[in-house]
């Protein structure tokens, strides 16, 4: 016979508590009464004893999500909302979902500014996208949005190397994109985004980037040295923590985050990770610190959010849309192909590619949940 929901449970159905959740690895969980209780004192609702319970069932039932109001004449209306004027509206995108017959097989910051340009060129008010949070570039399959390794920092996946100003200088970079051609058509022909594979193409290619760059001694080395200087140390952890992620899962695919380091690495300011850090010095990663590419991707049109706040506003195009994260789920589709720019065409078709983001299930490990702490990789 199946039990009958308490009072308790019959209030929180009420209100739209749940009492029961599956957490992200499939486990059931139970919600404990005094959560209830808790939640339910938040929103005003007192439950914490028998009777508590028994007065608010005996309140009038909620009509849709509101409670009758006594002598409420009107309700809110979308006039109200909008000062009388047209209702803004705008596209959600998943980032990496944008594809085009330029990029690297995931939607990067180029394909953003089109897009932009194409929602403002049809009156829209803004652009909303997914998380482009800094993920594990040790794990490229751990490429949920939701599920970032630091909120300091951009995802380096979504840099458009070919509109980085070194690309046009760097014979390597070029000569290494050519000769993975038939990979990269492939790819952007793909119907879902495979973050390995972008991964193994555009490793390279930042490095034959940064090697360029290192021969510049001009603006923008100077303005590299100020973006380091403007992360602090904090910034430069997070680099290591890229960097100690490849070294250890060399050799175990699970030891992606702090957790699963030996006991030494654990701590930012420990002796080895001093010594770490001084060994691997001239790494492209530490060097970079993860975001001056992101930075130098963006059109010059366009001005970029800060490194350490990739959830801030960025305000691009000519008629300065702005491009909000984060908005959308991945499951968002949208197409371009079909609202041409009324500035200017787009170079090819650009479409939505979704699903791709989703966890490999033939993972041998599951993305950690790192809590932040004083000490932890990377910094909170």
């Amino acid at each position: 016979m199946t039990e009958q929901p308490s009072a308790l449970d019959r209030l929180a159905d009420r209100y739209g508590v749940e009492r029961a959740y599956f957490d992200s690895a499939g486990r059931h969980h139970e919600v404990p009464d005094e959560t209830l209780v808790a939640v339910l004192g938040a929103m005003g609702v007192a439950a914490a004893t028998g009777a508590e319970i028994a007065e608010a069932l005996a309140e009038p039932e909620l009509v849709g999500d509101f409670a009758p109001a006594a002598g409420a004449e009107t309700c809110f209306s979308v006039a109200e909302a909008t000062a009388g004027g047209p209702l803004p509206w705008g596209l959600t995108v998943p980032l990496y979902g944008l594809a085009s017959g330029r990029n690297q097989g995931i939607g990067d910051f180029e394909d953003l500014a089109r897009m932009a340009e194409i929602a403002a060129g049809k009156g829209a008010d803004f652009l909303g996208l997914n998380p482009v949070h800094a993920l594990f570039p040790a794990r490229p399959d751990w490429s949920s949005p939701y599920s970032p390794s630091s909120r300091q920092g951009l995802n380096t996946l979504h840099i458009a190397a070919d509109k980085v100003p070194e690309f046009a200088a760097s014979e390597p970079a070029r000569r290494w994109l050519e000769a993975n051609a038939g990979i990269l058509a492939a790819m952007r022909a793909g119907e879902f985004v495979d973050y390995a594979a972008v991964a193994a193409l555009k490793g390279p290619l930042y490095d034959h980037l940064f090697a360029e760059f290192e021969k510049d001694s001009g603006p923008r080395r100077d303005a590299f040295e100020a973006f380091r200087a403007r992360g602090g140390e904090g910034q430069r952890r997070r680099a290591i923590f890229d960097v100690l992620s490849e070294h250890f899962t060399a050799s175990d695919p699970c030891a992606v985050g702090w957790p699963s380091w030996p006991t030494a690495y654990r701590d930012p300011a420990s002796a080895e990770i001093a010594r770490f850090a001084g060994e691997n010095a001239a790494s492209p990663v530490i060097n970079i610190c993860s975001g001056l590419p992101t930075i130098s991707s963006l059109p010059p049109r366009a001005a970029p959010a800060p490194p350490a706040c990739a959830s801030a506003s960025i305000s691009t195009s000519p008629s300065a849309l702005p491009v909000m994260a984060p908005i959308s789920g991945p499951s968002r589709k949208c197409s371009a192909a079909a609202s041409p720019s009324a500035r200017r065409p787009m170079p090819s078709t650009a479409t939505a590619r979704t699903g791709g983001w989703r966890r490999s299930t033939r993972m041998p490990c599951a993305a950690p949940a790192i809590a932040p702490s004083p000490t932890c990789w990377p910094p909170p």
